[in-house]
């Protein structure tokens, strides 16, 4: 039950972003007037990590933190 494992191989590369970073992108785009012009240029913002990691390593800490299992891939 609840075995939270990595897709396929977990080699795969994932980007992430914790809550409060992704929290902040928002904010400084909603705040500065450098982003206010959205009617004339498509502005895109990306927030993610600095530091990708493998998808069989984020499962690994997500299983810690959440105390359950994440040995068993999903396919």
């Amino acid at each position: 039950m609840f075995s939270g494992g990595p897709l396929g191989t977990g080699q795969q590369w994932f980007s992430w972003i914790h809550v409060d970073d992704l929290v902040n992108v928002i904010y400084e785009a909603l705040t500065k007037p450098s982003y206010q012009d959205l009617k004339r240029n498509a502005i895109v913002i990306n927030g993610t990590a600095p530091n990708p990691v493998r998808l069989g390593e984020m499962c690994q800490q997500l299983g810690s933190v959440f105390g359950r299992p994440s040995w068993l891939p999903s396919s």
